[in-house]
This record gives structure tokens, C-alpha cells and sequence, in this order.
């Protein structure tokens, strides 16, 4: 995203600034996206609204698509790399809407294949404060509940509609249990 002129960046924002859409691009890359020695990156992040879109190579030779808005959550499509044959050209597309997010990912080569991916609730969460800064809530066998963020005495994250409710549910199921042991939340 360094490559894009501010302009071209605010006009992706706007566009992007929907409850469904899709995305593509072709990126060449100065490392071996295949290698399994290439630590982790980001490939490409953007914030629109409140909307946070989050395209990563993990640590586990994946691209892993995050979209996050408020009346969604996070949700993640992951690609596993050695499905691709390696390529320093690889295309990307990904697509969100309300119902689910899609992640396609094929290398830029002869006898190349498309690889595709359905999103599903990610463990890691991702919000867009009031100042457009994004905070990441959560992770992998981390609960959390009831986030805010406050900065210079004004609320920048509070729990969205979706996160309340589910919330609610989480701690009338966990009253209903009647015992102790289900941890400090009882």
C-alpha cells in the first residue's frame, strides 16, 4: 500500500465503505511469499468507516483474510499456501458481505490454480476506534468481553450492538450453569 498515492487510497476507502464488495489485485512480491522461513506480514490493511480489512501471510505458510465491521464482527478466510504452486505474482481477490467473506488466492504462473477460502467467527478481533485507529481484541484462546478504549478521557472502542447481545447470551448461559467453576465471569 506504500506503492498508492493518498488519493488512490481515499478513493478505495470510499468505495470500500459498503456492506458488501469485492476486492483485486495483483501483488509482486521481493520475498518468497512461499517460503517457510518468510516470517509473518501484513500484505495489506485498510481502514474505511469502521469497516478494517486485513490481508496477512502467517507464520504457518497461510494468507489469512480479515473483515471486521460492527454488525459482523471478525471474520477470517485463511489459504493455505502449499495448495499454490510458488510464484513472486500472485493475484488476490476477497469479497464481504452481511452473509459471509471469500478469500481467492492463485499464482500469477502457467498451469496456476485458484485457491478459495469461506470465512468463518475469528478468534482474533479487530476494531476501528472513533479516531480511526485499529485495536485488536482478542486472540487465539483469549476471551474477551465488554472492550472500550478511552483516550484523553473520550471513548474511542466501546461494544457494538452484536458483541452486547452475544455478551448478554454468554452470561445468562453461564447464570443458568449455577455452579462456580465456569471461572470469575460467574
Amino acid at each position: 500500500m506504500e506503492n498508492l498515492s493518498p488519493e488512490l487510497l481515499d478513493q478505495i476507502r470510499e468505495v470500500v465503505k459498503r456492506p458488501e464488495g469485492t476486492v483485486e489485485f495483483t501483488f509482486i512480491f521481493e520475498q518468497d511469499l512461499f517460503s517457510p522461513n518468510m516470517p509473518g506480514t501484513v500484505i495489506f490493511h485498510l481502514v474505511s468507516g469502521s469497516h478494517y480489512f486485513r490481508l496477512e501471510r502467517t507464520d504457518n505458510l497461510e494468507v489469512a483474510f480479515y473483515h471486521s465491521s460492527p454488525g459482523t464482527g471478525t471474520r477470517v478466510a485463511i489459504v493455505d499456501l502449499r495448495k499454490l504452486k510458488p510464484s513472486n505474482t500472485v493475484f488476490f481477490a476477497f469479497s464481504w458481505s452481511p452473509q459471509e467473506i471469500q478469500l481467492h488466492v492463485g499464482p500469477k504462473i502457467a498451469g496456476g490454480e485458484l485457491v478459495s477460502a469461506v470465512g468463518i467467527l475469528s478468534e482474533v478481533g479487530f476494531r476501528v476506534g472513533a479516531d480511526g485507529s485499529v485495536f485488536q481484541v482478542g486472540d487465539r484462546d483469549v476471551q474477551i468481553m465488554g472492550v472500550r478504549f478511552n483516550m484523553e478521557g473520550k471513548q474511542i472502542v466501546k461494544p457494538t450492538a452484536i458483541d452486547a447481545w452475544r455478551e448478554t447470551k454468554k452470561a445468562i448461559e453461564m447464570l443458568l450453569t449455577g455452579e462456580s467453576k465456569e471461572g470469575y465471569i460467574f
